[in-house]
């Protein structure tokens, strides 16, 4: 079947006709003295200045680190363990590049879950995902959101994301 997660297509400024502006005096972009170009445009400044929310939000985040073995292995043994001690008060961005079977975000998911983490609070950030992955974490985690940049076509015999782009460790270490 399709992949139901979907509600609907991303809402824009651009996408929806709607180009206001905000008169107050934080929706204004920063001077071209805050080591932007003089040259930028007004929605290149928009930009810029759409990141201080993340920016804010960083400076309070902690960090943590699960590891998870034999990936093409239903139980999925974790190697390693490290999260804040208040992770269960916390909003999580749950990290895994290349969503394959989905097996490890589901293992890495159910210790979230076993320190506490609302489901709803969890979010699976991956730069490629396949179908396969996206239905198995959704079916197992219906309140937890998948965010992917691509939805590529399936995984083949090797448990391999096609087309997807290779080994996602070594092209980041440029190995």
């Amino acid at each position: 079947g399709g992949l139901s997660p979907v509600l609907g297509d991303p809402v824009t400024p651009s996408a929806n006709g709607n180009h206001s502006r905000s008169s107050s005096s934080s929706s204004r972009p920063p001077a071209p003295s805050s080591g932007l170009s003089s040259r930028a445009n007004s929605s290149q400044l928009r930009t810029a200045r759409s990141t201080e929310g993340a920016a804010l939000a960083a400076a309070t985040a902690a960090f943590g680190g699960l590891g998870v073995g034999s990936v093409h292995n239903p139980s999925q043994d974790l190697i390693y363990v490290k999260l804040p001690a208040d992770i269960a008060d916390r909003h999580v961005l749950l990290m895994d590049p290349v969503l394959s079977t989905g097996n490890s975000a589901c293992r890495a998911i159910e210790v979230l879950l076993e320190h506490r983490v609302q489901e709803e609070k969890i979010f699976l950030l991956s730069i490629i995902a396949a179908p396969e992955g996206i239905s198995r974490v959704c079916s197992r985690f219906p309140t937890l959101r998948v965010v992917t940049s691509e939805i590529d076509s399936y995984i083949n015999a090797n448990y391999a994301v096609i087309p997807g782009c290779g080994e996602f460790g070594d092209r980041y270490f440029c190995d």
